[in-house]
């Protein structure tokens, strides 16, 4: 129950809450619960980040990359990039501009940090869209290749070896 307590579940489960699969024998398999409740929203992106995405050029992929470094920070983006800038203004006081991609890069190191270079990996070509392609559209099979290549296949070897993050 990792999200526990979080934006996205709350502090409040009950026993109508969660659901279990039953296999085929009729019986229950415990690693195979889920939760059945609607998750709660957490806020909305600051308006620095709402400008970024919509100059993204796949706002899906980029959405990806928020989603999974949310998930191992166990954090929403806004917290993550509203933390970053305090940090950076009270390092910079003198500073009048912020580029969001600096706060971005302090973020994804820390992913790479805790979650290590492959997950890293993911999460920075998904936040800044890069695959080596001009084309970032799925309808390009070109593209589907390659970011199933450099995205989902280095999630895949972050979940096959869940003890070796460092490389």
């Amino acid at each position: 129950m990792r999200f526990h307590g979080t934006a996205w579940l709350g502090k409040h489960l009950g026993k109508d809450d969660i659901a279990f699969l039953c296999i085929g024998n009729g019986s229950t398999a415990s690693e195979h619960s889920y939760i059945v409740k609607p998750t709660s929203r957490p806020p909305k992106y600051p308006t620095m980040l709402s400008n970024l995405e919509s100059a993204c050029r796949n706002k899906t992929i980029f959405n990806l990359g928020v989603l999974l470094t949310e998930l191992w920070l166990v954090q929403p983006f806004e917290d993550l990039l509203n933390h970053e800038l305090q940090r950076h203004e009270s390092a910079n006081p003198d500073a009048d501009d912020v580029d969001i991609w600096v706060l971005i890069d302090n973020i994804v190191d820390k992913v790479s940090n805790e979650a290590g270079t492959r997950y890293e990996n993911a999460v920075r070509r998904c936040l800044y869209c890069d695959f080596d392609r001009r084309s970032v559209d799925f309808e390009d099979e070109g593209f589907y290749d390659v970011f199933c290549l450099k995205a989902v296949g280095q999630l895949e070897e972050t979940h096959s070896f869940p003890f070796q993050f460092a490389e």
